[in-house]
């Protein structure tokens, strides 16, 4: 397990988001997230920091955490948005996680040999992408 979680990404990256009247909700989740503890962050909040790449180093390693125990954890919309979050990261992204993405990368190649694996095709886009990206070869 990683050993920031019992910090908040403010604290690891050393810059803390002033408070102001948020224009949206995705702006006041995104600041309130980086002043949780990472361990306290919910799925939802780990899905959004991903989708919005913030603190991605110091969340990555919990949301792998997660991922290995359920590939298609249920973050808020459907199935699988926590896993499309993260496999829909920018290659310059996974250029700097390269470990982690091959290890996620052998969990969709066993994942989409089983009987069992069901998910939507946007799910099944991003999955190809990610496992035939340059990237992670």
């Amino acid at each position: 397990m990683s050993t920031y979680i019992d910090n908040t990404i403010e604290t690891l990256e050393n810059k803390i988001w002033e408070y102001k009247k948020f224009p949206t909700i995705l702006i006041e989740t995104c600041h309130n997230a980086r002043k949780k503890k990472i361990k306290d962050l919910s799925l939802n909040e780990l899905r959004t920091l991903l989708q919005q790449d913030i603190g991605v180093p110091y969340i990555l390693p919990s949301v792998m955490e997660i991922l290995e125990k359920d590939l298609l954890a249920d973050s808020r919309f459907y199935p699988g948005d926590l896993l499309l979050a993260a496999i829909s990261m920018s290659d310059r992204t996974w250029k700097q996680h390269t470990e982690t993405g091959m290890r996620l990368k052998a969990l969709l190649d066993d994942a989409v040999q089983r009987e069992d694996w069901r998910v939507n095709s946007k799910i099944q886009d991003a999955v190809e992408r990610f496992r035939n990206a340059r990237v992670l070869a």
